[in-house]
């Protein structure tokens, strides 16, 4: 069957520490603070209409200001490819993550697929063509010294083919 949203939203409460048992206030609708260029809290005309809130989440997680969304993407698309993403931490683009081993190649492969229409098709075509994807993956004594882990890609890893 279809799915219907409820009709009214559940209530939510921030939390202390994360402590179900002492909520501090209501929680409103929004979304994170931190992407520049979006607003995070939803301005809805019925804010207890569950169906409305979730078109706004999904309005603001796809919208073409929402860096966050593209570059998401690109680096699990990059992730694919080379077994590890330019984040090595793909679900934790925050403080507990990982800092971008190269942030000014994965800003720009996550503006070519916004600016592309989001075609993933088109992504995967320009990284496996890539000179860093064709690599071979000889080992360079001068470089595992300075680059063990391979983190500037200065060769393709190694990787088993699935038996698939």
């Amino acid at each position: 069957g279809n799915f219907v949203p409820a009709r009214g939203s559940r209530v939510v409460h921030v939390l202390r520490r994360g402590d179900v048992s002492d909520p501090v206030r209501l929680a409103e609708p929004g979304t994170l603070s931190c992407v520049k260029g979006l607003d995070a809290e939803f301005r809805l005309k019925h804010p207890d209409n569950e169906a409305e809130r979730r078109a706004a989440l999904a309005r603001w997680v796809s919208h073409d200001a929402n860096s966050l969304t593209w570059r998401s993407i690109a680096n699990r698309v990059w992730h694919y490819h080379f077994g590890h993403g330019i984040v090595r931490t793909p679900s934790d683009f925050g403080v507990n993550g990982s800092p971008p081993s190269h942030p000014e190649l994965l800003d720009w492969l996550a503006a070519t697929l916004r600016d592309g229409g989001g075609r993933l098709k088109d992504l995967h075509r320009l990284i496996v063509t890539s000179a860093t994807y064709r690599q071979a993956t000889r080992h360079h004594h001068n470089f595992a010294e300075i680059d063990p882990e391979n983190h500037f890609l200065w060769r393709m890893n190694r990787r088993r083919l699935d038996a698939e």
